[in-house]
């Protein structure tokens, strides 16, 4: 069911895609809809898209998602330090755009301003 939130997100951008085709963002929130859980190295989902075969702003939300996922606090979780979440990205580095995920390592101490920013 989880892997589906994919599907359901695009087919809901699906009609105002179609109805305003011009609209550059629409169709953009569409593919990150669509494709926010493909992994660079293809073992993501709903296609098993990899590399550049996934657009360049579903990459760049797969790797906010799962930096802001692992730095905030769920039901059966605290949330990681920044320390640890990117401890994390780096071990599983091979499954996101490396030119992305450069740049969150890159201006890790912005992204973790903003966090904290979220915390108060």
């Amino acid at each position: 069911m989880m892997e589906h939130h994919t599907l359901y997100g695009a087919r809901l951008l699906e009609e105002a895609v179609a109805r305003h085709p011009e609209n550059k963002i629409l169709r953009t929130c569409y593919e990150v809809a669509l494709f926010h859980h493909e992994r660079w190295d293809g073992s993501g989902y709903p296609y098993g898209l990899r590399g550049e075969e996934i657009p360049l702003a579903a990459r760049i939300v797969a790797v906010a998602d799962v930096f802001n996922a692992l730095t905030s606090n769920r039901h059966y979780r605290s949330a990681h330090s920044l320390e640890e979440a990117l401890a994390i990205l780096e071990r599983e580095k091979e499954r996101y755009d490396p030119e992305v995920l450069s740049l969150l390592f890159e201006h890790q101490n912005l992204f973790g301003a903003i966090k904290r920013k979220q915390s108060v």
